[in-house]
């Protein structure tokens, strides 16, 4: 029983460490949209002038 709760508790750490290396890619990905949206909207503004 000792060895499954040890098998358990390894698991869990490695689901943990995924998570936050998700997480952190999340993150990026979530600064990149933001980058390309006002890069979307600075050049839409300059064709048409106008605002987004």
């Amino acid at each position: 029983m000792n060895r499954n709760f040890k098998t358990l508790n390894d698991n869990l750490r490695e689901i943990r460490v995924s998570i936050a290396e998700l997480d952190k890619r999340l993150d990026e990905h979530d600064r990149r949209l933001d980058r390309h949206h006002e890069r979307i909207k600075d050049l839409h503004d300059k064709i048409t002038g106008g605002s987004y």
